[in-house]
């Protein structure tokens, strides 16, 4: 019998339409009204809903041995295939486990829990024989997300002495990593119960160290971390020593995990008492990092591991001590908050590490320029940071802005445009960083204008360009005078590049290039003198602007592309309408323009069409239409998606 029937049968037997409600003691009625209620008295309702548990409690009993290992003489013998089937097979019984669960409720708890107490206590009971209790386990884990937070009368003796009190600490990998992710599947729960977080840590802890069992100690440890970081807040001096004992024997995937989980407590303290433990758990990876930085000197590539992987520690203890919300914060000057947390970390232990944080990224950038993958998790780590609103491992501003401009001009890797795209989201809504962010914008429009000099240069770095424009985007979002207050060299130089974006082949080169042309034409300003600034600009781009669109539109452009074309366009005939209809005049005027399959006649009506229509949907449709015709696929089969 396939597993789905018991998932139908189990929606069939509590849905009212098919089996009415029993009413409550109370004597509310429950039930759907009588018209759609079936023809089943109260008494068959209730031999139903006995006869459902006798069921479902059989099923449970044959599911728990599907999912039973075999014994360990006959798995060796498994095919690697084999083994995965069977994995893949337990993931489905769980959902079906799950299914049971809404039909016997604490009955189910109640069985599961009885029978891993009996199975631990089974007398003469073989150190081999485990593959039975681990079934059972599983079982419980599988029910973990329909638990209610209030239930404890069955879990407090599964996580007391009767069960995991007396769990074996030895051998038994499968039946260990269960039970540990039994742990971490029962996150929620424990933040509504956390007097038994004590033993269900007792028991994860020292697996963190067991090569077999570290993945499923770490996620579990992270798990109960991130979900109970409030109930753990108090014991954050514990979890420090633990880490200090355990860090050196973990290994550095599982190892991330833990400085993570360590981090996510620590971001739940007041921000004057985040300091010390925080300085604790990162002192080996910055004096690791020191050391790796002095001999990398001689050395770079010899030494690169090292600083990936202390550099990935740092980003995973940054993202532990960000909010649970993980949103992007936004610089405010007056904002009470942050100016609390700068007065806790103006202390000199908390500037002292930013000092040697500073100082370490610095070194890194500068001997590992060439090197995208390090840059690419220093870059990681420096998004990390921007992120923080404690600022506890994050750069000062005018010292990251300076590290991205000297270290793209070294060596143009997108990352540190990436990185300048979060600077101007956090700081640029603050006009006091405007002559830095403007400084900076010079600089990297520089180097990269400089580097990139033609369309084909262009699509050879679709990085590089899809991080430009994406940063343009943003400057024009969050701080558009700074854009507007650049050199006019320099600002035609970034409209012709623009344009010449438009015409790109990459696809996600040529969205960014899009995005930013549509956000310009977009612009919609108060400002007398600059709202007539940026239409001069458009009357001396928006012929070429519209040449790249309707050539893209027209076929030299992927037909994905053609929607994201038709958006840019719209808003320029939507701004500038006498000017685009002079423009169309002129431009399909031309022979064999934008394609030589399409006739002045239907270019005319092209024409008509979206400058006539003023709906974006209808809009889109006539340039599509329009597209599949300059393409000459009007007849075929893709002529319509």
């Amino acid at each position: 019998m396939p597993l789905q029937f018991w998932f139908m049968l189990q929606e069939s037997l509590y849905d009212p339409e098919v089996i009415p409600v029993i009413p409550n003691v109370s004597g509310n009625n429950t039930s759907v009204p009588e018209a759609e209620t079936p023809n089943i008295s109260l008494t068959g309702v209730q031999q139903i809903r006995d006869s459902s548990m006798v069921v479902f409690r059989r099923l449970i009993e044959v599911l728990r041995c599907k999912v039973q290992y075999p014994p360990d003489s006959e798995w060796a013998e498994w095919s690697k295939d084999l083994k995965e089937r069977f994995r893949h097979h337990r993931r489905d019984v769980g959902d079906t486990i799950m299914n049971a669960y809404y039909v016997l409720r604490c009955q189910m708890l109640d069985f599961l829990i009885e029978l891993a107490i009996s199975q631990i206590n089974a007398p003469g009971r073989a150190p081999s024989q485990w593959q039975d209790l681990e079934s059972t386990l599983f079982c419980i884990k599988s029910i973990s997300e329909a638990i209610e937070h209030g239930e404890n009368i069955y879990l407090s003796r599964l996580f007391g002495a009767e069960v995991y009190g007396v769990l074996p600490v030895q051998g038994h990998s499968k039946l260990r990593n269960t039970a540990l992710s039994l742990i971490g599947s029962y996150a929620e729960w424990f933040k509504y119960n956390p007097q038994y977080l004590l033993s269900a840590l007792n028991y994860l802890i020292p697996a963190l160290s067991d090569i077999e069992l570290a993945l499923a100690a770490a996620t579990a440890f992270k798990e109960i971390c991130d979900t109970c970081r409030d109930s753990l807040v108090n014991g954050i001096e514990d979890l420090v020593k633990i880490y200090i004992v355990v860090g050196p024997n973990i290994e550095p995937r599982e190892k991330q995990k833990v400085i993570e989980s360590i981090a996510d407590v620590i971001q739940a303290l007041p921000p004057e008492k985040m300091i010390q433990p925080l300085l604790t758990i990162t002192s080996d990876i910055i004096h690791t990092m020191k050391d790796a930085i002095v001999l990398g000197k001689q050395n770079p590539p010899q030494f690169r591991e090292i600083i990936i992987t202390q550099l990935e520690y740092l980003t995973c203890c940054g993202r532990g001590i960000q909010p649970p919300d993980e949103e992007l914060i936004i610089i405010d000057e007056n904002d009470s908050e942050i100016k609390r947390n700068h007065f806790a970390f103006d202390l000199i232990p908390a500037q002292g590490l930013v000092n040697t944080l500073s100082e370490i990224i610095r070194d890194i950038a500068e001997i590992w320029y060439q090197d995208s993958e390090v840059i690419e998790c220093l870059c990681k780590f420096l998004n990390t940071g921007i992120r923080i609103k404690s600022h506890l491992l994050s750069m000062p501003f005018e010292v990251i802005v300076y590290l991205i401009q000297i270290s793209f001009q070294r060596h143009s890797h997108a990352n540190w445009l990436e990185i300048a795209v979060q600077i101007v989201i956090v700081y640029g809504s603050s006009s006091k960083h405007n002559v830095a962010l403007r400084d900076l914008l010079f600089t990297l429009t520089s180097t990269t204008i400089q580097n990139i000099r033609n369309q084909a240069e262009m699509d050879q770095y679709p990085d590089v360009v899809h991080s430009y424009f994406k940063l343009l985007t943003e400057i024009l979002r969050k701080c558009p005078l700074i854009l507007y207050s650049l050199q006019s060299d320099m600002f035609n130089s970034i409209m012709k590049f623009s344009v010449a974006g438009l015409g790109l082949q990459e696809r996600l080169a040529l969205n960014s290039a899009a995005n930013f042309m549509g956000e310009f034409v977009g612009q919609n300003y108060d400002d007398k003198e600059l709202a007539t600034g940026i239409e001069n600009v458009m009357m001396t781009y928006g012929l070429e602007i519209m040449r790249e669109l309707l050539l893209g539109i027209g076929g030299k452009l992927p037909r994905s592309c053609v929607i994201s074309m038709s958006l840019v366009l719209f808003k320029m005939i939507g701004r500038y309408i006498e000017a685009s209809r002079e423009w169309l005049r002129t431009l399909l005027a031309q022979d064999n323009f934008p394609s030589p399959h399409v006739n002045q006649l239907t270019k005319q009506n092209f024409a008509k069409g979206i400058l006539s229509t003023r709906t974006l949907k209808r809009f889109k449709d006539i340039v599509t239409d329009f597209s599949i015709k300059c393409r000459d696929l009007e007849d075929s089969a893709y002529g319509y998606t």
